[in-house]
């Protein structure tokens, strides 16, 4: 799918190392479809789609997807998930932001 802006997607810092080795790896299952990288349209949309534990650091990765087959999902009443069913390689990540969740 072509025309893609960049997405975003929060992570534990603990996985900053691996993200950067081996980019992100489908971990949230989706259903019937198996896993896959859960992508937020804005930060805040890809915060509201992260399971969080409160005083734990999280990383905010800017996604680019621009030739990868995505799913989009409905929320909140407008398209604010993509869903990617294999690996973004890590030379499609960048690291934008770090914060602790309250």
């Amino acid at each position: 799918m072509r025309g893609i802006p960049p997405l975003y997607h929060w992570s534990p810092a603990e996985n900053r190392a691996s993200i950067r080795r081996r980019g992100l790896r489908p971990t949230c299952p989706t259903g019937g479809r198996g896993l896959a990288v859960c992508l937020g349209t804005t930060p805040l949309d890809a915060w509201a789609l992260t399971p969080r534990v409160s005083g734990v650091e999280y990383d905010l990765w800017q996604v680019h997807v621009a030739d990868t087959p995505v799913h989009r999902v409905r929320h909140w009443g407008r398209l604010a998930e993509w869903r990617v069913f294999r690996r973004i390689h890590q030379r499609g990540v960048q690291l934008v932001a770090t914060t602790v969740a309250p």
